[in-house]
């Protein structure tokens, strides 16, 4: 697992600024930034709503322009990704597929002890929800998602598949700000963002359904570096035994021998990191993204190819 340290807080900010409260964040070298000052800015002396407008705006037109932005109605990306889960090291492939606006498919191929390769399919399909997973090669065993309720209680099916709705809406919402800066969410202004390589306005995300988020844009590049959110840890786990796992995720048995599977999820900030922005389509799109627990760096995905506007199968998004 990947470790990064802070090393200390950054210089006084503008004028305007009366009170600062300090938010330290370790970075991989895909970023300058190695720890980031925050500041509130004082409300009157600025519109935070215009403030965020025109920063989301020139944003916008340095990634591609409004035009080439508006104009993207499906978005594919592949390539290799690595993951950390406890003491295990996966690597594997990783395909995102969005269809403006309310379809998202995640497709994972993780290889696991044992020389098997666990296939996990994710799907939101407007309402609807679906995954589904399936093992190749290996001596069995299968891999799947804890979600446990308030004080570590199990969930009803119906209450899982809500909690996956709303996960998935969530995952979308960010994916589509995150790569075309589009939202339909109230955007204000919170302020600058400051390190030993550059500063970035801090724009707040507050989408009616799903987590508030941070969103961090280069001064210089206007490129978007970092998204951050707040929710709980979903535990993982495999599950080694005969044969392979159910062809539906959704009937697969929940473990009882794990002293973990009883705590409630902790409560933990979550980062989305890019970087290595090229050109696709006229559109500028970043080829390094990694995710960060606490700070500390639990995936990296590389991507290798981005499609944009390509014609998708009809049966995508459903079963």
């Amino acid at each position: 697992m990947i470790r990064l340290a802070p090393i200390g807080i950054m210089h006084a900010m503008q004028k305007h600024i009366v009170s600062i409260v300090v938010v330290v964040i370790g970075l991989t070298g895909a970023h300058s930034f190695e720890a980031i000052a925050f500041a509130d800015l004082v409300q009157e002396t600025f519109d935070p709503a215009g403030r965020a407008a025109a920063v989301l705006a020139g944003a916008r037109k340095a990634l591609g322009g409004e035009e080439k932005l508006r104009s993207v109605k499906t978005l594919q990306a592949s390539g290799d990704f690595r993951r950390s889960m406890g003491e295990m090291q996966l690597e594997g492939e990783l395909e995102l597929l969005l269809e403006t606006p309310d379809k998202l498919r995640r497709n994972e191929a993780i290889g696991v002890p044992g020389g098997a390769t666990m296939v996990r399919t994710e799907v939101l399909n407007g309402a609807d929800v679906w995954e589904e997973s399936s093992q190749r090669g290996g001596m069995g065993g299968h891999m799947m998602t804890m979600m446990r309720g308030p004080g570590g209680r199990e969930m009803t099916e119906e209450q899982m598949r809500e909690m996956r709705r709303r996960t998935r809406r969530a995952d979308l919402a960010r994916h589509t700000l995150a790569w075309l800066l589009t939202t339909d969410a109230p955007i204000t202004y919170a302020g600058v963002a400051e390190a030993p390589d550059g500063r970035a306005d801090v724009l707040d995300v507050k989408p009616a359904e799903g987590p508030a988020m941070r969103l961090f844009i280069d001064q210089e590049t206007r490129m978007p570096l970092m998204l951050t959110w707040q929710g709980p840890q979903m535990r993982m786990m495999v599950r080694r035994g005969p044969g392979g796992p159910p062809a539906n995720a959704d009937q697969m048995p929940r473990p009882s021998t794990d002293p973990a599977a009883d705590e409630p999820p902790r409560e933990v900030t979550f980062e989305l990191r890019f970087d290595d922005y090229r050109e696709v389509d006229g559109v500028l799109l970043p080829y390094r993204i990694s995710r960060a627990v606490n700070g500390t760096v639990n995936e990296e995905w590389t991507v290798k190819t981005y499609k944009i506007n390509a014609a998708l199968k009809g049966n995508t998004f459903t079963r």
